[in-house]
């Protein structure tokens, strides 16, 4: 499974829109908007995460730390990578808060 987070529900819904079009056998896509969230989503049968945040970090600070925690200490399916868009220095970098 592909879980995406983004705060922009446009996102959400324009992934919504070519889910049907995906090829037989492609991974199923899970996506919410993390501030709708009262904690990380459950990571079970996840094999890639992508996080996009309108904002950076900031826009959701303390769950993205223990989603960034849970992917790197391999608790989705393997060692689920984080998915960048683009780089953006505070969601990238590694800290001891994380």
């Amino acid at each position: 499974m592909i879980l995406v987070l983004t705060n922009a529900d446009s996102e959400i819904l324009a992934l919504r829109s070519v889910l049907e079009g995906l090829p037989p056998g492609f991974p199923a896509v899970r996506a919410a908007n993390p501030a709708a969230l009262d904690a990380p989503p459950a990571l079970d049968g996840v094999e890639a995460v992508l996080v996009r945040l309108l904002g950076g970090r900031r826009a959701w600070e303390e769950g993205f730390g223990r989603l960034r925690r849970d992917c790197a200490r391999g608790i989705v399916s393997g060692e689920a990578p984080m998915v960048v868009d683009r780089v953006d220095e505070g969601m990238s970098q590694h800290d001891e808060q994380d």
